[in-house]
């Protein structure tokens, strides 16, 4: 291995580690009451479950995802029916969601505003500028790509 590559690899494991940080740093504490029990099922860890308030949103349920494992650390949560859930959009449950590694990046949190992203929210763009999502719409009801898209 050369040494620019052994830069490179040592450059992405730290980036990966300020994007868990910051989903880490996100996160609250499990409810004990009024919440709602989210399962995902992780491509590295299993079928895992955690305890969300209910009025959260998905933005909350893709943190405590990324932190479990920092990859992959492009991913969406979709659907038992394959739709990507948008981080924008109220919490789910009673059903098992899957964490999907994504090529275009996480989806930003609000889909009308790009301009502004967090760590480990749609930080990828497309050759335009503007993100794969940006360019679905704004129905948050939530958004099924085809699987070559993902």
């Amino acid at each position: 291995m050369s040494l620019k590559e052994d830069r490179a690899k040592k450059e992405e494991k730290q980036h990966k580690r300020r994007v868990q940080d910051a989903r880490m740093s996100r996160l609250h504490p499990e409810p004990q009451n009024n919440y709602v029990t989210v399962k995902v099922k992780h491509p590295i860890l299993g079928l895992v479950s955690r305890k969300f308030q209910a009025n959260s949103l998905m933005s909350s349920v893709y943190d405590w995802a990324g932190y479990l494992n920092p990859d992959p650390l492009n991913s969406t949560l979709n659907d038992p029916l394959g739709f990507v859930l948008l981080p924008s959009r109220e919490v789910i449950d009673r059903c098992t969601l899957k964490v999907m590694e994504s090529l275009v990046g996480t989806p930003p949190l609000c889909i009308s505003d790009d301009e502004i992203s967090f760590l480990g929210f749609g930080q990828d763009l497309n050759s335009s500028g503007s993100s794969l999502f940006s360019e679905l719409g704004d129905d948050h009801s939530g958004i099924q790509l085809q699987q070559g898209a993902l």
